[in-house]
C-alpha cells in the first residue's frame, strides 16, 4: 500500500495563514459594527454584530454576542491578537 509523508511545518503554516485569514476578516466585521454603532444599546448592536459575524467563519454564542454587544455599547473597540 502506498503511503504519503506528511509535512508537519507545512501543514502548520497553513493552519497559521488560515486563521490569520479568519482573524483578519472577523476584525474587519466587528471594527465596522463598533463604528457604526459604538454608544447604541446592546438590542440594537447585538442584530447587527450578528448580522456581520455570520458573513465570517467565526460562530458566537447568544452569550458571547451579548457580551461584545455590550462591549461595543460602552464604547470599547474589540481586537483580536494573534500570535
Amino acid at each position: 500500500m502506498g503511503g504519503f509523508k506528511l509535512d508537519k511545518r507545512a501543514l502548520d503554516k497553513l493552519a497559521q495563514s488560515a486563521v490569520k485569514d479568519v482573524v483578519q476578516d472577523a476584525q474587519k466585521q466587528l471594527d465596522k459594527v463598533y463604528h457604526q454603532h459604538k454608544g447604541a444599546s446592546v438590542s440594537v448592536i447585538e442584530p447587527a454584530l450578528r448580522r456581520a459575524m455570520s458573513s465570517t467563519s467565526m460562530q458566537l454564542d447568544k452569550a458571547q454576542l451579548r457580551e461584545w454587544a455590550q462591549m461595543i455599547g460602552d464604547g470599547n473597540q474589540i481586537e483580536f491578537r494573534t500570535r
